[in-house]
Protein backbone atom coordinates (compact mmCIF):
# COMPACT_ATOMS: atom_id res chain seq x y z
CA UNK A 1 0.00 0.00 0.00
CA UNK A 2 2.88 2.55 0.57
CA UNK A 3 4.14 1.78 -2.92
CA UNK A 4 1.28 2.68 -4.05
CA UNK A 5 0.73 5.32 -2.67
CA UNK A 6 4.57 6.89 -2.79
CA UNK A 7 4.17 6.14 -6.95
CA UNK A 8 0.42 8.50 -6.62
CA UNK A 9 2.04 10.95 -4.97
CA UNK A 10 4.89 11.71 -7.53
CA UNK A 11 2.73 10.93 -10.55
CA UNK A 12 0.06 13.52 -9.43
CA UNK A 13 1.77 15.56 -6.66
CA UNK A 14 0.24 19.13 -7.95
CA UNK A 15 -2.89 18.02 -8.49
CA UNK A 16 -3.10 16.38 -4.95
CA UNK A 17 -1.23 19.36 -3.58
CA UNK A 18 -3.03 21.82 -5.88
CA UNK A 19 -4.33 25.15 -3.28
CA UNK A 20 -7.13 25.34 -3.67
CA UNK A 21 -8.06 21.91 -4.27
CA UNK A 22 -12.11 21.17 -5.11
CA UNK A 23 -13.48 17.74 -5.94
CA UNK A 24 -17.39 17.40 -6.73
CA UNK A 25 -19.71 15.02 -7.79
CA UNK A 26 -22.06 17.02 -9.98
CA UNK A 27 -19.67 19.10 -12.44
CA UNK A 28 -19.02 16.32 -15.91
CA UNK A 29 -17.68 17.55 -19.22
CA UNK A 30 -20.52 16.53 -20.91
CA UNK A 31 -22.84 18.79 -19.45
CA UNK A 32 -24.89 15.90 -17.53
CA UNK A 33 -27.32 16.57 -14.41
CA UNK A 34 -27.08 13.56 -12.65
CA UNK A 35 -24.67 13.41 -9.65
CA UNK A 36 -21.93 10.93 -10.72
CA UNK A 37 -18.74 10.09 -9.11
CA UNK A 38 -16.99 12.49 -6.54
CA UNK A 39 -13.54 13.69 -7.92
CA UNK A 40 -11.78 16.67 -8.58
CA UNK A 41 -12.51 19.45 -10.48
CA UNK A 42 -9.25 21.40 -11.46
CA UNK A 43 -11.20 23.11 -14.49
CA UNK A 44 -12.82 26.12 -12.39
CA UNK A 45 -14.54 27.92 -15.40
CA UNK A 46 -16.26 24.35 -16.05
CA UNK A 47 -16.97 24.48 -12.28
CA UNK A 48 -18.18 27.90 -12.80
CA UNK A 49 -20.42 27.37 -15.83
CA UNK A 50 -21.89 23.93 -14.03
CA UNK A 51 -23.07 26.00 -10.87
CA UNK A 52 -24.54 28.92 -13.30
CA UNK A 53 -26.74 26.42 -15.16
CA UNK A 54 -27.41 24.95 -11.71
CA UNK A 55 -28.43 28.20 -10.53
CA UNK A 56 -30.16 29.04 -13.61
CA UNK A 57 -32.80 26.06 -12.84
CA UNK A 58 -33.21 26.78 -9.14
CA UNK A 59 -34.26 30.45 -10.11
CA UNK A 60 -36.86 28.89 -13.11
CA UNK A 61 -38.67 27.14 -9.96
CA UNK A 62 -37.74 28.91 -6.64
CA UNK A 63 -37.48 33.00 -5.82
CA UNK A 64 -34.61 34.26 -8.33
CA UNK A 65 -31.87 34.56 -6.37
CA UNK A 66 -29.49 37.14 -7.91
CA UNK A 67 -25.86 35.78 -6.94
CA UNK A 68 -22.59 36.43 -8.03
CA UNK A 69 -20.71 33.10 -7.91
CA UNK A 70 -17.27 34.66 -7.61
CA UNK A 71 -14.34 31.98 -6.69
CA UNK A 72 -14.72 31.21 -2.71
CA UNK A 73 -18.91 31.64 -3.38
CA UNK A 74 -18.30 28.75 -5.63
CA UNK A 75 -16.12 26.74 -3.38
CA UNK A 76 -18.07 26.76 -0.45
CA UNK A 77 -21.16 25.53 -2.58
CA UNK A 78 -19.16 22.93 -3.62
CA UNK A 79 -18.35 22.20 0.37
CA UNK A 80 -22.09 22.31 1.13
CA UNK A 81 -23.15 20.52 -1.16
CA UNK A 82 -20.37 17.37 -0.14
CA UNK A 83 -21.69 17.94 3.32
CA UNK A 84 -25.46 17.52 2.40
CA UNK A 85 -24.52 14.48 0.20
CA UNK A 86 -23.27 12.49 3.47
CA UNK A 87 -26.12 10.45 5.18
CA UNK A 88 -27.11 12.91 8.39
CA UNK A 89 -25.04 15.67 7.06
CA UNK A 90 -25.59 18.99 8.59
CA UNK A 91 -23.06 21.69 8.95
CA UNK A 92 -23.26 25.24 11.00
CA UNK A 93 -22.05 28.22 9.00
CA UNK A 94 -20.94 31.23 10.68
CA UNK A 95 -20.43 34.41 9.07
CA UNK A 96 -21.76 38.39 8.49
CA UNK A 97 -25.65 38.19 7.77
CA UNK A 98 -25.75 39.02 4.45
CA UNK A 99 -23.12 36.95 3.26
CA UNK A 100 -24.71 34.45 1.40
CA UNK A 101 -25.11 31.74 4.16
CA UNK A 102 -28.82 31.02 3.28
CA UNK A 103 -28.45 31.33 -0.46
CA UNK A 104 -25.39 28.92 -1.51
CA UNK A 105 -27.32 26.19 0.99
CA UNK A 106 -30.46 26.63 -1.12
CA UNK A 107 -28.02 26.05 -4.11
CA UNK A 108 -26.27 23.32 -2.66
CA UNK A 109 -29.64 21.43 -1.55
CA UNK A 110 -31.37 22.32 -5.30
CA UNK A 111 -27.94 20.68 -6.76
CA UNK A 112 -28.56 17.44 -4.16
CA UNK A 113 -32.14 17.79 -5.41
CA UNK A 114 -33.31 17.91 -1.90
CA UNK A 115 -36.50 20.42 -0.63
CA UNK A 116 -35.74 23.20 1.16
CA UNK A 117 -37.35 23.98 4.60
CA UNK A 118 -37.58 26.98 6.67
CA UNK A 119 -39.43 28.09 9.69
CA UNK A 120 -41.97 31.48 9.63
CA UNK A 121 -41.16 32.78 12.70
CA UNK A 122 -43.91 35.12 13.93
CA UNK A 123 -44.11 37.45 17.21
CA UNK A 124 -46.24 34.42 18.68
CA UNK A 125 -44.13 31.71 17.26
CA UNK A 126 -44.19 29.04 20.23
CA UNK A 127 -42.01 25.86 21.37
CA UNK A 128 -44.96 23.66 19.70
CA UNK A 129 -45.04 25.65 16.66
CA UNK A 130 -41.45 24.51 16.22
CA UNK A 131 -42.42 21.01 17.12
CA UNK A 132 -45.29 21.20 14.84
CA UNK A 133 -42.61 22.00 12.25
CA UNK A 134 -40.25 19.44 12.91
CA UNK A 135 -43.31 16.47 12.88
CA UNK A 136 -44.17 17.52 9.20
CA UNK A 137 -40.57 17.50 8.25
CA UNK A 138 -40.41 14.36 9.88
CA UNK A 139 -43.48 12.94 8.10
CA UNK A 140 -42.25 14.29 4.65
CA UNK A 141 -38.78 12.61 5.21
CA UNK A 142 -39.75 9.12 6.59
CA UNK A 143 -43.25 8.62 5.19
CA UNK A 144 -43.54 7.33 1.51
CA UNK A 145 -42.63 8.53 -0.41
CA UNK A 146 -39.72 9.74 1.98
CA UNK A 147 -38.09 13.13 0.45
CA UNK A 148 -34.67 14.49 1.08
CA UNK A 149 -34.79 17.85 3.01
CA UNK A 150 -32.58 20.69 4.18
CA UNK A 151 -34.10 22.70 7.11
CA UNK A 152 -32.31 26.07 7.10
CA UNK A 153 -32.66 27.50 10.55
CA UNK A 154 -31.01 31.22 11.56
CA UNK A 155 -29.84 32.28 14.59
CA UNK A 156 -32.42 35.12 14.65
CA UNK A 157 -35.57 32.56 14.12
CA UNK A 158 -34.58 30.92 17.15
CA UNK A 159 -36.46 33.36 19.61
CA UNK A 160 -36.65 30.71 22.87
CA UNK A 161 -33.98 28.69 24.39
CA UNK A 162 -35.52 25.92 24.37
CA UNK A 163 -35.62 25.80 20.92
CA UNK A 164 -32.26 24.71 21.05
CA UNK A 165 -33.23 21.51 22.90
CA UNK A 166 -34.96 20.10 20.10
CA UNK A 167 -32.19 21.29 17.54
CA UNK A 168 -29.55 19.77 19.51
CA UNK A 169 -31.91 16.29 19.85
CA UNK A 170 -32.19 16.57 15.71
CA UNK A 171 -28.31 17.15 15.16
CA UNK A 172 -27.06 14.53 17.68
CA UNK A 173 -29.58 11.43 17.18
CA UNK A 174 -32.20 12.60 15.27
CA UNK A 175 -34.60 11.19 17.91
CA UNK A 176 -36.71 14.05 19.42
CA UNK A 177 -38.86 13.05 22.92
CA UNK A 178 -42.07 13.47 23.15
CA UNK A 179 -42.01 14.99 19.04
CA UNK A 180 -44.94 12.11 18.62
CA UNK A 181 -47.74 10.61 20.27
CA UNK A 182 -48.65 7.21 20.37
CA UNK A 183 -51.17 7.75 17.96
CA UNK A 184 -49.10 9.47 15.69
CA UNK A 185 -46.50 6.44 15.56
CA UNK A 186 -49.29 4.32 14.50
CA UNK A 187 -50.80 5.87 11.57
CA UNK A 188 -46.58 6.80 10.74
CA UNK A 189 -45.33 2.66 11.15
CA UNK A 190 -48.73 2.11 9.17
CA UNK A 191 -47.99 3.90 6.37
CA UNK A 192 -44.19 3.13 6.18
CA UNK A 193 -45.84 -0.82 5.83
Amino acid sequence: IVNVGKRFMEDDAEVVFADPCTFTSFVSANNSDEIGNYKISDDFALLKKSLERKLAEYNETNAIMNLVLFEQAVRHVTRITRILMFPGGNALLVGVGGSGKQSLSKLAAHICNYQTSQISVTSDYSVNDLKEHLRDLYRKAGVKPGEPLVFLLTDSQITDERFLVYINDLLSSGRIPDLFSKEDYDGIFASIR
